[in-house]
């Protein structure tokens, strides 16, 4: 039997392991853009690369990792199936890198949501390391969602880089207690810039003592209403909280024109709230005397209308 030469077996080897250095290249290419199921999506997907991280992890082998190198709305998304109207909460750990808004404002960023709906948790933004984040959501009368994980907004676009690992989603209780806890933030003062026919204008403002005592007394009727009109089924307890800092940006729409948007008080508000929960949360404030030139132009009517 004739038998290979040495320089044959050689070659043999060389091919084998160039066979397997393509192999195991193949795998680390298909195990970055594998995505279990999920769905990537952006409104600019030139600016945008949706991948898994192998280097960046939170203990495990792969993250996933979003990078818009311009303002963006990125997410991957992946459908799943809820019982209607059952509470649910998803988790994650987020790791972001000069993660940045148009305006500045926290309400876009990395953050957990669900596609196609305004529902999503709060956002985080600037460069900081691991850390949770988690997103409570009810699912109404769906039987299936689509649970995104986003690097952007609903309002606003953002760029920079988050990573995203370590997915959860429970299943709650429904509650069933028929107490409401809610909290009043009165805001005393104004002091914001706006754009008014091209021009910067600012405005600055501060509520009377006659208005504040006027939101306290709401509050309270609200609560007498609250029994009275459940028969006593439903009760009220509130917490009042009167604000010396002022608010310093409100939101505009051509819709609505000005409003003070959540983004515009969260800061204010988690210094005053920390641990506490609440069911509902009131913001009063004064946008002034729309008769004058020192107010903040807003619509008249926003709700239902008359077709």
């Amino acid at each position: 039997m004739r038998k290979k030469s040495i320089p044959n077996k050689i070659a043999s080897i060389v091919v084998i392991l160039i066979l397997l250095s393509i192999l195991v290249f193949l795998y680390q290419i298909y195990k970055e853009h594998y995505f279990n199921g999920f769905i990537k999506a952006a409104s600019n997907i030139e600016t945008a690369a949706v991948t898994r991280d192998s280097k960046v992890t939170d203990g495990y082998a792969y993250s996933y990792k979003i990078d818009s190198s311009d303002y963006n709305d990125v997410m991957f998304y992946k459908e799943v199936a809820v019982k209607p109207n059952t509470p649910y909460m998803v988790k994650c750990m987020v790791k972001t890198e000069n993660v940045e808004t148009v305006s500045g404002k926290t309400d876009a960023g990395a953050q957990i949501g669900i596609e196609d709906t305004v529902e999503c948790s709060e956002s985080i933004s600037g460069t900081a390391d691991w850390q949770e984040l988690d997103f409570m959501f009810n699912s109404k009368n769906r039987t299936t969602v689509k649970i995104g994980f986003r690097l952007g907004g609903n309002e606003e676009n953002a760029k920079g880089t988050a990573w995203f690992s370590d997915f959860t989603l429970e299943q709650g209780l429904a509650r069933t207690g028929t107490n409401w806890n809610m909290a009043l933030f009165i805001f005393k003062n104004v002091d914001v810039t706006i754009n008014q026919n091209g021009a910067n204008q600012e405005i600055k403002l501060s509520m009377s003592s006659s208005d504040i005592s006027t939101m306290q007394d709401n509050m309270a009727r609200f609560k007498t209403s609250a029994a009275q009109l459940s028969n006593n089924q439903m009760s009220v307890t509130y917490d009042t909280y009167i604000i010396d800092d002022p608010i310093t940006s409100v939101t505009y729409s051509d819709e609505f024109g000005y409003y003070v948007d959540p983004m515009d008080v969260q800061d204010i508000l988690d210094k005053y709230i920390g641990s506490k929960e609440y069911d509902h949360i009131f913001v009063a404030v004064t946008l002034g005397d729309q008769n004058t030139s020192n107010s903040i132009p807003v619509a008249d009517w926003i709700g239902l209308r008359a077709e």
